[in-house]
């Protein structure tokens, strides 16, 4: 089959973009036709093997307009007519194709992958609040770039106008063109029941929910840490969404109480938390206790993943959470957020401990109850490889897509599309 992948950018690398790239690359070892479409790409860590595959639209990024919408489909139009079938990953990509196909009379069929609904255009119906950091990122592209982002700033300055004197209209058009291209696809797809329930309120409509798949090293090599410590890993964005502050505050009761002194705590990741989630570190004395590492290679990930006592992450309404899954595959407890998707992923007192996310008493507990159960703690991270082994296979996964696009394929085969 000749498929077509389209991903809004790949500016970041998160659980989508890496998942996206994974089944790129499994796709075109069974022989498949694979195809990806992209705003931007500026990950150092995009594998070189798959760029020729890459097409680029210069397409407003991270935070496109209406007017980068509709470029973008008058960009695709010519590029898709000749694949089977389209899977689009996410706003605003469905737009893209909305416009793509707007006026056409037969056009490949699309498969609507939505991993939670667009902040920025659903506010309290969607998952978590938009926290504007549209100015430091535009600052962050003239440092990395120069005057080569002058464009996107001069159409971003026309749609910030056109916010500022109509907001709420502007805001009905957004949110009515999304739902239009939501309508228009012809197989919806999401992560877990928990987003189903919310993409269900928002459109109105029955997305079907896909476990997705992980995709594990053939042999991973634990990290233990240098200074022979126990150490508790957590991984993602350091982004107020992710609630890492919550872990250092775990730790410092911890470090008051004097318990668990001999574990650390490291900190997979970046973001625009970095620097004040450091000096908090500080602030509370805990720079002996805690290490940030930054962005790390999938390999290094894993062996990290594999040496540590447990892996916490404790992020607000999370549409699924792969870090919790990698975890248990790779053979180590977790400690999550008893709310979003995580509820599916992991069962409290089975493959993992769940805690409120907003109690940093609870979650000191939890650590301190895998610290000094060393039984408990292969009892969950037994029961949660085999769970997370069971559910998120990645050989599983990537059949459950490539029947869904058959299915897809055989529409437009039969003129029937």
């Amino acid at each position: 089959m000749k498929i077509a992948l389209v991903s809004p950018t790949f500016r970041i690398k998160g659980g989508v973009e890496t998942t996206t790239l994974s089944l790129m690359e499994a796709l075109m070892e069974r022989g498949h036709g694979v195809k990806l479409f992209t705003s931007e790409i500026s990950l150092q860590e995009f594998p070189a093997h798959l760029r020729e595959a890459t097409h680029e639209l210069h397409a407003g990024g991270l935070f496109s307009t209406f007017l980068d919408w509709r470029r973008a489909g008058w960009k695709l139009r010519s590029l898709l007519e000749a694949f089977d079938c389209i899977h689009c990953q996410n706003h605003p990509t469905n737009v893209w194709l909305y416009y793509c196909f707007k006026k056409a009379r037969n056009h490949p069929p699309v498969l609507l992958f939505l991993h939670e609904p667009p902040a920025h255009l659903y506010g309290d119906m969607a998952l978590k609040p938009s926290y504007g950091k549209k100015p430091r990122y535009f600052k962050g592209r003239i440092r990395e770039e120069g005057w080569n982002v002058l464009p996107a700033m001069m159409q971003k300055s026309v749609f910030y106008s056109l916010r500022y004197l109509c907001p709420e209209r502007l805001d009905r058009f957004h949110r009515e063109i999304d739902g239009r291209a939501v309508h228009a696809a012809d197989l919806l797809l999401t992560t877990s029941r928990y987003i189903q329930e919310k993409l269900k309120g928002i459109f109105g409509l029955s997305f079907e929910v896909c476990d997705q798949g992980i995709k594990v090293p053939a042999v991973i090599h634990a990290a233990p840490d240098p200074d022979g410590k126990e150490y508790l890993l957590t991984v993602g964005r350091l982004e107020p969404q992710k609630n890492t502050e919550m872990i250092l505050q775990a730790m410092k009761i911890l470090s008051d109480r004097g318990a668990c002194l001999k574990v650390k705590l490291k900190i997979v990741g970046s973001g625009t938390e970095a620097v004040r989630l450091q000096q908090l570190c500080g602030e509370l004395s805990l720079e002996d206790r805690v290490e940030f590492l930054g962005f790390v290679s999938r390999d290094m990930l894993w062996q990290l993943y594999a040496g540590a006592m447990a892996v916490i992450t404790l992020p607000f309404n999370e549409p699924l959470g792969l870090v919790p899954i990698e975890a248990m595959l790779a053979g180590t407890p977790v400690i999550v957020a008893e709310e979003g998707g995580m509820k599916e992923t992991v069962l409290h007192e089975d493959t993992g401990l769940s805690v409120d996310p907003r109690n940093p008493g609870k979650v000191a507990e939890a650590i301190e109850r895998l610290y000094r159960d060393r039984d408990f703690r292969r009892t969950l991270a037994g029961a949660g490889r085999k769970h997370a082994s069971a559910r998120f296979s990645w050989d599983g996964f990537v059949t459950r897509m490539e029947t869904y696009y058959s299915k897809l394929a055989e529409l437009r085969h039969e003129g029937r599309h």
